[in-house]
Order: structure tokens, then sequence, then C-alpha cells
């Protein structure tokens, strides 16, 4: 008891924790391990299989603090490290978690083991140039140590560049002789190559490297196996609402708007698009605990009985890799992207066992995530909804895989993409080169939030009016983060009480740049006219506490917020991003600004004042009237229902 445990007991708890893992059982497997770290509380490794088995079970929000704990118990343990760090990245952001690089290693690191472990931190954030740098680094400083360019070969080989990790591994076998390791890594790397020359050329002008290639022909294998559906007749069965999370996002609204809806129309038997749904109705996300307020629809779904699962939970290969859809090319998936590789891995059974009549997919990385697998399960009919621009007018976002995987996806029978705006269509059909009516709008629904306050909301605008005192209210709703520009809207903020001297400001939200926020406020002298509200879940309460609402996001889908404004009765300025400019009746419900890209915040602040200052009760009610007939949530999902059963 209490002493290091032996080799034989290391070896069966590092397979107990693969196979619960693998099986989807990780709280079974919790308890057994847990009784492993009472006779051996010393032991760093099964602490570490322990909190793996956590993490699986309760979620990682839930598991962090033991991630937290071992790393000061353990200040070695490299996995608890970086684990820490990537939640620290994803709950507070870049900045933050760079501080906590820092923190760790104040000075350039002295030891191999040092620099590999700030090259992998440095990896997480998606720092490679540095991270390749400390490969080196490492390498240079001991040229025998075969971790170093295997760690960096790898990372060049999850980002798809084979040919880069391949070189990697050459020069370091130049450099350092004889490297077992290096070399069956090198012949693996080549083998894997010559199996990807094998496969038949992508299309002229497609970008091609391994990822896209092998991308390219499981899906073309996938669509020719699959053939064209058989026409729809009769009630639809199963439908399954994908996506990343339940955050409160625009997207994640819709869906959870989409569910509810079909939901009710199950459960009393109503028939829409001429169609009766016989169920069930099942909205699948990939986590709902990997960044802050990832669960925020979640109590909306479970109010109305509809079924939630996590597929970063579901067992890959279904539980039994012999059996699995996938088996026969298990050997080519391991060159997918890793977030296709997951959503295939672990997606492509689930559907095949729920045979659901309808996959509906959100949003571009859910697409990318689970449009192979809904293939390979033979899903009938496969729906992707798209909003705003499409992958290549977002930088950030892009990846080679989208110029591969929707043109091959709109040639296959039975899938339908779905636009919330005409811009967002227009300008997938443009880049796609589709006919613009093959992609189907259907605006967002207006679920108007209840003017009610919520938990401290009252009190928190209580003691904002009796710190201001009453005045002109402009408001904010938005994640702080750079696409909402919340330092440009602090900035336009100063412009406006330059213009209104009783103006005050609210933004309710949250995110990375939200100490940045609050510090320009305090830089530009107006701290005390600014109200920081934080996530709320009252949002249609806020509504009702502005004047004016201003939107400078760069890009956009359709901004639900802008209409919810309108139908609180809010006069709106915003940017031309995405659909803005299809929400509003420009000059008389709101105004749009002449650029999305640079927005002029003279021209922004001068709107906000003169539209508040003329806004009538005629106009205000006319607002609820444009936004109640253009944005019905049962329009919505009656079109939705269309795209369903066409």
């Amino acid at each position: 008891m209490g002493g290091r445990p032996d080799v034989a007991t290391l070896e069966t708890a590092d397979a107990l924790c693969a196979a619960h893992l693998q099986a989807g059982t990780a709280s079974v497997g919790l308890q057994a391990m847990l009784d492993l770290v009472r006779r051996h509380p010393g032991c760093e490794r099964l602490q570490v299989l322990a909190a793996r088995l956590l993490d699986r079970a309760s979620g990682r929000d839930r598991a962090i603090p033991a991630w937290i704990a071992l790393s000061a118990r353990f200040p070695a343990c490299q996995e608890a490290f970086l684990l820490t760090l990537r939640w620290i990245f994803r709950m507070e952001g870049g900045t933050a978690a760079r501080k906590a690089i820092a923190a760790r290693f104040p000075m350039q690191p002295g030891t191999v083991e040092d620099l590999l472990l700030r090259a992998r931190a440095r990896d997480e954030l998606g720092a490679i140039e540095e991270a390749a740098a400390d490969f080196v680094a490492a390498f240079q400083l001991d040229p025998s140590h075969e971790m170093a360019p295997l760690l960096h070969a790898r990372m060049l080989e999850r980002r798809g560049d084979r040919q880069g990790a391949r070189e990697v591994l050459a020069m370091a076998l130049r450099q350092a002789g004889p490297a077992p390791r290096l070399s069956t890594e090198l012949d693996r790397m080549d083998a894997d190559l010559r199996r990807i020359e094998s496969l038949p050329p992508l299309s002229p002008g497609a970008p091609s490297n391994a990822s896209t290639r092998v991308l390219a022909h499981l899906l073309q294998e996938a669509i020719r196996r699959r053939g064209t559906p058989a026409p729809r007749r009769g009630a639809l069965g199963p439908v399954m609402l994908v996506n990343g999370c339940l955050g409160a996002g625009g997207a994640e609204r819709q869906l959870v708007n989409t569910a509810v809806g079909l939901q009710r129309a199950h459960e009393a038997g109503i028939a829409l698009a001429g169609h009766r749904i016989d169920g069930p109705i099942e909205v699948v996300c990939r986590s709902l605990d990997d960044r802050p307020g990832a669960d925020f629809f979640l109590p909306a779904l479970r109010d109305h009985g509809v079924p939630v699962s996590r597929y970063d939970r579901f067992p890959v290969f279904g539980g039994d890799p012999a059996r699995s859809i996938v088996a026969e090319w298990r050997d080519l998936l391991h060159f997918l992207p890793p977030r296709v590789l997951e959503g295939t891995t672990r997606l492509a059974d689930a559907f095949h066992a729920r045979a659901p009549s309808v996959v509906h997919l959100w949003q571009d990385g859910t697409i990318l995530a689970g449009a192979l697998a809904a293939l390979l399960a033979g899903v009938p009919r496969i729906v992707l909804s798209v909003r705003g621009a499409p992958p290549p007018d977002r930088p950030e976002r892009d990846r080679p895989e989208y110029a591969v995987l929707y043109p091959l996806l709109m040639q296959a029978p039975g899938v339908i993409m779905m636009a919330n705006s005409r811009f967002a269509a227009g300008r997938y059909a443009e880049w796609i080169a589709l006919p613009k009516e093959r992609v189907a709008v259907a605006p967002n629904g207006l679920s108007m939030p209840a003017a009610e306050a919520l938990g401290t909301s009252q009190a928190l605008m209580d003691a904002f009016t009796a710190r201001t005192g009453p005045g002109f209210t402009v408001g904010g709703v938005m994640r702080l983060v750079e696409n909402k520009r919340p330092l440009p809207w602090i900035d336009c903020a100063a412009r406006v009480l330059a213009l209104r001297p009783d103006a005050r400001f609210i933004i309710v939200g949250d995110g990375e740049l939200r100490d940045a926020a609050e510090a320009r406020a305090e830089s530009l002298g107006i701290a005390d006219r600014i109200l920081f509200a934080g996530r709320r879940p009252d949002v249609g309460f806020w509504m009702h506490q502005f004047d004016a609402f201003l939107l400078l996001s760069r890009t956009e889908g359709l901004p639900n917020v802008l209409i919810e404004a309108q139908a609180a009765g809010v006069p709106v300025v915003t940017t031309p991003a995405g659909g803005a400019a299809e929400t509003l009746l420009q000059g008389e419900t709101g105004w749009v600004l002449g650029s999305a890209s640079v927005p002029d915040l003279n021209e922004a602040a001068a709107r906000l004042v003169a539209l508040a200052g003329s806004y009538s009760l005629e106009r205000s009610e006319r607002a609820r009237r444009f936004v109640k007939d253009r944005f019905s949530l049962a329009r919505m999902i009656e079109q939705t229902m269309e795209a369903y059963v066409a």
C-alpha cells in the first residue's frame, strides 16, 4: 500500500483505461482506477489515467480541477499542464494561455524535455512556427533524442503537411545517424505517401494534399455506394440535428428553435409541409463543456423533452472495430483531418444504428466533421445549414478540405444546402459554382425572449441607473471576440457620448476581449457610463432597456440580435456583414453602414442618435410587424421541413 505499482499493474491500468474510453464506459473504469490510486497514491501514472476517465465521464469543466491539482502535485506531468493550458485557452483566450506558458517558462528552456513541453504547448495554441523553432532547438541540443523530430513531424502531419513531416524526419536521420524510431516512422510515412499516390487524382484546381485526396476518395466512394435514396413517402422518421455545441450563438439558437418546433409538431401529430413527423427528434453535439457556456441552450431542449447526446462520448467504430461500417477503410482514415476523423469514427456507426430519415448538420465545422459519416451510413436526406460567408471569406477558419468537400457533397442525391439569408445563399452558390436556386433560404425564426428579468439582472440594472441616472441607452448583445469588434464599439460609445452627454451603454455578453474592452472604456474616461452585464439568460429583458442597438461585426450570418432588437421596438445600426441588411428597413427601423471591413464610427454614432431621436411609437410598431411577418418561427420550421421532404 502506497508503494510504486509493479510493471504488470501499470500495464493492466493502461489497458483498462483504453478499453473503457473506447467502449464509452468511462464512469465504470473510473471506479476501478480510483481503487488503484488509493493503493498507490504516489503514482503519477495512475492519477493521470484516473483524470482521463474522469474527463470523459464527467466532462472537462468538472475534470479540470483534477488536472490542475495533478499539475501542482506533479510539476513534471506534461499531460496535466497541456490539458490545463488547453482549458485556459478555451476559457480565457490566447492572451491568458500565452501568459500561462510564459509563467511556466520564464526563461529560455535549457533542457530537451522543457523545450519539447513548450513546443507542444505552443502547438496547442496554433503557434506552429514558434513550436517548430522549439522542436528544432531541442534536436540541436541533443541530436540523439528522437522525440524532438518525431513530435515535430507529427505536428506537421496532423495539419496535413505530410511532405514537410517527411523532410523533418529525413533531415534528422541525415544529421543524427541511425535512429530506429525515426527510421520506422519514415518508412511508415513513405508507405502512406505511396498509398496516397495510388488514389485517383483530384479534379484540376482542387487543393491537393494527403488529407484532401483521401477525403475526396472516401466521399466519392460513399456517394457511389449510397446511390439515389428512395423518394420520401408517408411520415418522416427520426431526425438528428448535429452541431458543435449549444453555446449562446445565433446558429445554436436557431438549431434549438428548429428542434423544439419539430418536437412540438411530432407530439401534437401536426403535419408540416404535408408530412407528419413520427420522430424521434434528437440533438447531437460534439461537446457541451469544451468552452464556457457551451451548454447555454441545453435547458431549453430539456424543457421540451428533446434528447441531447454528445458524440465525443460515442464509442469509436461503434465499440466494435471489426464490425464497424467503416472497417474496410480503417487503413485510410488516419489520413483524414482530425475533425473529420473524429466525426467519421464516432458518428458513422451511430447514424447507422439510429437509421435517421434526416441528418441536419449545422455550420461549416460540423458539416466537415459529419457529412462523410452520414454518407457512409446511407442517410437518405442530409441537410447542410450554412450561415454567413463561405470559408474562403473567413481565412482564419478556412481549410483546404472545404474546397473539396462542398462541391462533392452537392453532387450527391438527397443532399440539400440551406442558408439563413439571401446573402449567404448567393455567396455559397458563387463559391461552389452552383445555380442560386440550389441553395434553399430559410430566414431565422424569431423566438422573442421574455422581457422579465432573471437572477440578478434587475438589481444590476437598478444599480447602473442609480449610478448614471436615466439617459439615452445604447445596447449591444455579443460575444466579446475580435469578429464582433468590442473595442471599436467602445470607441463609438465615446463618440455617441460627445453627441448626447446623457448617453449610457450596456454590453450583454462575455468573451476573451472583455478585459481589453473594460480597459479601453477606462482609458477613454467613459467607464462609469458603461455596464458590462456579462453573459445573461434573459436577453429579452435587456433588449427592453435599450433606446438604440449597435452591431459592428466583420462577418455575420443573419444576426438574431438585430431581429430581436427591432421586435422589442429598438432601432438598430449595423455593418453590412452577411445578411444584416436583410433584417431591417433602411432608414426606418435601422441603418446599415457603408462598410463591414472599415466601419465609420462617426457615422455610426450620428445614425444611432438620429434614429433614436426620430423614433416614434408608430415606427416602433411597424418594426415589430416587419419582424413578425419576415421572421416567423412557424415559417422557418415549415421551410426547414420542406428541405427535409423535398
